[in-house]
């Protein structure tokens, strides 16, 4: 399926994006998002990150453990839309 943000996002980045926005109420850890995705560990943890900074994703600390999901955002819902 092509998508409007086929040429701006990295397949990587994408596929984080598509995993979390398309599945706005899963609460993902990081390596069932890794998983999920089809990419590597590593890469998941850089790309959420920044994610995060930007409003796209939205991180929770449950003791020494980071969970991910979506943003609840009007950004994040819009990019959603584009995906």
């Amino acid at each position: 399926m092509t998508s409007v943000l086929d040429g701006l996002l990295d397949k990587k980045t994408k596929a984080i994006l598509c995993t979390l926005l398309l599945n706005p109420d899963q609460i993902y850890h990081l390596h069932s998002l890794s998983r999920s995705a089809h990419v590597p560990v590593t890469t998941a943890s850089r790309i959420v990150r920044q994610l995060v900074k930007l409003g796209f994703a939205s991180e929770t600390k449950v003791g020494k453990m980071v969970l991910y999901k979506a943003a609840a955002t009007d950004k994040a819902r819009m990019m959603g839309g584009l995906l």
